[in-house]
Formats: structure tokens, C-alpha cells, sequence
């Protein structure tokens, strides 16, 4: 859409910038649902753009390639993972309440079919490399609340925390197997007597 305008001072050119804004936002929104359902691998533009109500060129108008889309799609979920697990559990004391916290809302996370955005089984290339960087990263936040837990004299020197890392990564992994595949509704409740376990704590029957 064009506007015109007379008045001075870029008027026209900022309108113009918001509104390119909120339809980048609004691909990025739609592609992000489609991804939920369907994993990465099997975004494309054409259905894209058929569920948004706009053209192809209308999404290449803002993202070049998929890569480009797929990368956009990647970092906007990993904010919003962040928002939802890692925010409200630093609201929690620092140590064991925190890193417990943190594992809980990790869970509740991937319950709800979410993990789907964060599985690549593509070739290597700057997406694969991109996914494992988020991967990275998040890792090294858990790891920082197993160093806090520690610090507080929560957790015993002895744990290795890249170790308890990989262990609760396998716990939230096999809590989302069981809820979507096995369809256990029991399976937040396992993880979190595993958590228990893994933790030294005492297991709850």
C-alpha cells in the first residue's frame, strides 16, 4: 500500500516501515504456528502464504529464502521459550528452589507439543549450526542454575554439572515422548520424581 503525504519529515517513509513491521510479524506468527504442528523441515512458502492470505511474494518481499524465514521463526520461539521457562523460575530463591522451578517450567513447555520448533533433522549448513547455538546456549543457563544451587551448599561439589545438565535434558525429552506418544498423562509427575532422584531429594510416592 502506498501513502502519500505532503508534510515534512518522512512521514510517509515511517508509515510505510510500521507496516512492513507488522506483516514481518505477522509471517513470522503464522509460520511459528505451523511449525508447532509440523516441525521445521516442513515449512514452505506456498501454504504459508494460503493460510496468511497473502502472496508468495509477499513473504519473499521480507525473507529471502526459507532459511532466512526458518531462522526468523527459530529466534522468535527461543525468546518466547525463555519468557515462559527461564523468567518466572528467576523470581524463585536462588539454588534448589530456582533450578527446580526452572526444570518445571521446562516441562510444562515441551508438554504442550512445542519441542517441534526446536528438531532439525536437516543437513549441515548456518540452520543446523544456528539450532545447535540455541541449543548451546540454553544449556549453559541450566548449567548456571546448577552452579548457583551449588554455590548456595544446595548441591554437593561432587555433581558435575554438565553431567545433571544431560540427565535433566533426558528427563524433559522422555516427559515429552511419554505425554505425546504414549499419551501418559502421568508423565510430568514422573519427570518430577526423577528430578528428585537425580537431586538427592526425597522421592514423593
Amino acid at each position: 500500500m502506498e501513502f502519500h503525504s505532503r508534510e515534512v519529515g518522512g512521514t510517509e517513509v515511517v508509515l510505510r516501515v510500521r507496516k512492513g513491521d507488522l506483516t514481518k510479524q505477522m509471517i513470522v506468527a503464522g509460520a511459528l504456528k505451523t511449525v508447532e504442528k509440523v516441525g521445521l523441515e516442513a515449512l514452505t512458502f506456498a501454504p504459508l502464504a494460503d493460510q496468511l492470505g497473502i502472496s508468495k511474494s509477499g513473504i519473499f518481499a521480507h525473507f529471502k529464502t526459507r532459511e532466512d524465514l526458518l531462522k526468523a521463526v527459530i529466534e522468535r520461539a527461543s525468546r518466547e521459550f525463555i519468557e515462559a521457562v527461564l523468567v518466572p523460575a528467576t523470581k524463585a530463591p536462588r539454588g534448589l528452589p530456582r533450578l527446580r522451578k526452572l526444570f518445571q517450567n521446562w516441562v510444562d513447555y515441551y508438554q504442550h507439543g512445542r519441542r517441534r520448533i526446536f528438531m532439525y533433522d536437516g543437513g549441515a549448513g548456518p540452520l543446523r549450526e544456528f539450532l545447535q547455538e540455541v541449543h548451546r546456549n540454553w544449556g549453559l543457563e541450566v548449567q548456571r542454575a546448577i552452579l548457583q544451587a551449588q554455590k548456595e551448599g544446595h548441591l554437593g561439589p561432587e555433581v558435575d554439572p554438565q553431567q545433571l545438565t544431560f540427565d535433566l535434558y533426558g528427563v524433559v525429552l522422555s516427559a515429552h515422548h511419554f505425554k505425546h506418544i504414549l499419551r501418559d498423562n502421568e508423565a510430568p509427575m514422573r519427570a518430577e520424581r526423577t528430578l528428585d532422584l537425580l537431586l538427592g531429594a526425597p522421592v514423593q510416592a
